[in-house]
């Protein structure tokens, strides 16, 4: 019995740290991809202040996108509310931060 529970929870601890490692990989794709497009896109190399309070995700990215001259394609189904503020802080980091 006992030797099952420590299997159980090794196999949990692994699963665990599969998934975590896997997230990583993907912000580290994420990144990647701003800082690639960010050489041909100008708009990413630019700076922003911003700030939102409680408003949609939705419009906050199409207000970006607008400011910065950006073709963002948005989910129309985005609907979640967001609270920050940037000061100059470049484009692409926003994006990866959201």
């Amino acid at each position: 019995m006992k030797i099952k529970a420590v299997f159980l929870f090794t196999i949990s601890i692994f699963f665990c740290a599969i998934s975590v490692f896997g997230q990583n990989d993907r912000f580290q794709v994420i990144e990647q991809r701003l800082k690639d497009l960010s050489a041909s896109v100008p708009g990413l190399r630019q700076t922003a202040e911003l700030s939102i309070s409680s408003g949609s995700l939705h419009e906050f990215l199409r207000g970006l996108a607008s400011t910065h001259n950006l073709n963002i394609n948005i989910d129309p189904s985005l609907n979640q509310r967001v609270t920050n503020y940037f000061a100059n802080e470049k484009v692409t980091n926003i994006l990866y931060t959201l």
